[in-house]
Formats: structure tokens, C-alpha cells, sequence
């Protein structure tokens, strides 16, 4: 027995011991993962992933200049590049960081890619209200990038430009280029987004009349000088062009239709809204569950509530997706509550909250039906249910 204490009496102390060497020994970053015959880049990567885990910069640098030396493919090295010139501004060395972020840029063969990594960097800068720095971003960017992505930064860089108070600058250095390329229709959408910015909208409206004088089938400026037309409560001019895009664009057109519905109800033309509303029910598309939701959705927005629930009714009844008719019962429960057929509400919430798989929908239910019971005056039992979803 006194020999079992005496162990006992040693283990407890080499616990203790170990538990205090725990307490007050800096912890160290795993050993490194297993080196394959031949060192790779990815192998060095990974490795530099460990050091900055733990912001051993010195070590994640070297490993990172390691895998880019090694590294023959130009999309991978331009990934390498990204994690250093990312490493180097968490570890407070701009200098560094913007220029492995040049040689990034360089490397980088993609224009998506490209954009994610210019957005990331252009808003560390404007964080630390570098504005410069992240003016410089953005225009590097803007040379190198293709159209479609340009067009994305460019609208970053002019929220930029309205936070260093050079908005008017950059309109009239725009103005000054489009009167000597009126044709450039990339100048044109620029300029459109800017009008919008400082809020000159008959000026905007005018580049997207423009737009559609130098190409009649541009759907993009189409839906912007329709967006105007209605804006300036321009009823006809704004019917017109969406009617045009209906013409061009058969696979969307029941969404311009609800466009106009929507521009005759907000006009109070009620006998040329439900003119249009019949135009959605045309063809067979119409009949399916997301023809069904869609009309819904638009009734829904137009008040008209008791159709509405048919509409999402139809859309339950006809899906064969589990998840879509979840979607659908969502929707109709929404609704519900805004019809204020509470009881349906009720019904249909509990249903939701018994039978999904999906957290959010069921987050949603049960929020739904939390003010649903509020509504229906039995507060306790809200309550009961607010603090289950809290505890949960």
C-alpha cells in the first residue's frame, strides 16, 4: 500500500510538472510535414502555411520564395506571389508587399483571378485610408484586365475616387475623352455610372440613349434607359423599351412583362396592367412551378395577395423537388403572414420546422412563426418558443 502511494505520490508530481511546464513553455509550431524525395513547391507552400499560422514571418517568406523558385507554371506562381505579397502586409512591410503584388499581377494569366486579388489588396489600402496607394491598385488593374472585369473594378475605383472627394475630376476627364471617341461604348457606361454618382440623372439617361442609338440590340443599356424612364415616371418611353427587350430576349421574357406590369400598376393603369398580367400566363412555361412562383412573386409585390397564394399554392402542388417545394411552402408562408391569414401561417410554419433538413429554412420558419403568434395575441407561448430557438 505504501509503495502504491509513493507511485501515486510521483505520478501526481510529474503531471504537475508537466501541466506547469504546459503553463509557462511557449507553445512551438508543429514539425514540419513529411519531405517527399524530391522537395516540391507545394511542399514549401504548405510549410509556409505552418509558419504563418503561428506568425513565424521569417520562415513563411523563406518557404514562400522557395516554392516560387521552383514553381514552372505561371497561375501557380502568381498564387505563391499573392500569399507572400498577403504575408508581407500582415507582417507591416508594404514596400515589399506592393511590389510582390506587381509581380503577381504579372504572372496572373486570369482576369477573375486578377479582380479578387486587386479588390482584396486596393481595400486593405482603403482600410488604412491609403487612398493613393489604392488608387494605384485600381489603375493597374484597369490596364491590364479585359472588359468585363475592368468594368467591375472601375466602379470600385470610382467609389474610391468619391471618397477623396475627386469625383468631379475623374467626370469631367471622362467628358473631356468621350468628346474625342463619342463611339466608345465602354466610355459611355462609365460615364452613365458616373452621372448616377453625383447624381445628374438626365445626363445618365442621355449616355444610355446613346448606348442604344450606336447599337439598337445592347440589352445591357436597353434595361438602364428603361430603369430611367420609369425613375422619371416616364410611363410610355419605359414600356416601350421593355417591350423591345421582350422582343429580343424570349428566354427572359416574363421577367420585362412583370416589369410592366409593374410601371402600369405604379402608374394606376389598372385595365393595361391586367392586360400584360394575362401575357404571363401565355405559353407552357407559364404552367411550371417556377412559372407558377414567378407570377406569385409579381402579385405578391402588387398587393394582390388572395392570387398570390394561389399562385405559391400551384407552385407546392406541381414541384417534385423536395427542396424547391420547401422553398415554395417558404415563400407561401410568407404570404400568409403578409395576407394576415395567421392560422395558415401557423399550420404551414410548423410543418416547415417539423419536416426540413435546411437550418435556414427553418431559422426562417421559426422566427415566421414567433411573430405569427405574437400576432395572434398569445405572447407566452412566442416567448416559449423565442427561448428554445436562444438555448439551441
Amino acid at each position: 500500500m505504501v509503495a502504491g502511494r509513493a507511485v501515486l505520490s510521483c505520478l501526481c508530481v510529474s503531471v504537475a510538472t508537466v501541466l506547469f511546464a504546459a503553463e509557462t513553455k511557449p507553445f512551438e509550431p508543429p514539425a514540419e510535414p513529411a519531405k517527399p524525395e524530391a522537395m516540391s513547391s507545394r511542399y514549401y507552400s504548405e510549410l509556409a502555411q505552418i509558419h504563418l499560422k503561428y506568425r513565424v514571418y521569417d520562415k513563411a517568406e523563406e518557404c514562400l520564395k522557395k516554392a516560387i523558385e521552383l514553381e514552372d507554371k505561371s497561375a501557380v506562381t502568381a498564387d505563391y506571389s499573392y500569399q507572400l505579397a498577403s504575408l508581407y502586409l500582415e507582417w507591416g512591410k508594404e514596400a515589399d508587399a506592393e511590389a510582390m503584388f506587381d509581380f503577381s499581377l504579372e504572372q496572373t494569366p486570369d482576369s477573375s483571378t486578377l479582380l479578387n486579388r486587386s479588390r482584396d489588396l486596393a481595400r486593405v489600402y482603403e482600410g488604412r485610408k491609403q487612398y493613393e496607394k489604392a488608387e494605384a491598385i485600381y489603375r493597374k488593374i484597369m490596364a491590364k484586365a479585359d472588359a468585363p472585369v475592368r468594368s467591375i473594378v472601375e466602379k470600385d475605383f470610382f467609389a474610391l475616387r468619391q471618397k477623396m472627394g475627386k469625383l468631379d475630376d475623374l467626370v469631367a476627364e471622362k467628358e473631356k475623352l468621350f468628346a474625342e471617341n463619342p463611339k466608345d461604348s465602354e466610355l459611355l457606361y462609365s460615364l452613365s455610372y458616373l452621372y448616377r454618382m453625383v447624381g445628374k440623372s438626365d445626363r445618365e439617361t442621355e449616355m444610355y440613349k446613346k448606348l442604344v442609338e450606336l447599337n439598337p440590340q445592347d440589352q445591357r443599356a436597353l434595361f438602364q434607359l428603361g430603369i430611367s424612364y420609369r425613375n422619371a415616371h416616364e410611363t410610355q418611353k419605359a414600356v416601350e423599351v421593355y417591350e423591345k427587350l421582350v422582343a429580343l430576349s424570349p428566354q427572359t421574357k416574363p421577367y420585362y412583362i412583370a416589369e410592366i406590369v409593374k410601371i402600369y400598376a405604379q402608374d394606376n393603369q389598372q385595365d393595361k396592367a391586367d392586360a400584360w398580367l394575362a401575357k404571363m400566363n401565355e405559353g407552357d412555361e407559364a404552367k411550371t412551378p417556377a412559372g407558377h412562383a414567378r407570377l406569385a412573386r409579381l402579385y405578391q409585390e402588387l398587393n394582390i395577395l388572395d392570387k398570390s397564394i394561389d399562385e405559391y399554392k400551384a407552385s407546392v402542388a406541381g414541384s417534385e423537388d423536395p427542396r424547391q417545394r420547401e422553398q415554395y411552402e417558404l415563400q407561401l408562408a410568407r404570404a400568409y403572414v403578409q395576407a394576415k391569414q395567421l392560422p395558415q401561417a401557423e399550420e404551414l410554419c410548423r410543418k416547415l420546422i417539423q419536416e426540413t433538413q435546411n437550418q435556414m429554412v427553418k431559422r426562417e420558419a421559426q422566427g415566421m412563426l414567433v411573430r405569427t403568434l405574437k400576432d395572434l395575441g398569445r405572447e407566452s407561448e412566442a416567448k416559449e418558443l423565442q427561448d428554445s430557438i436562444v438555448d439551441k
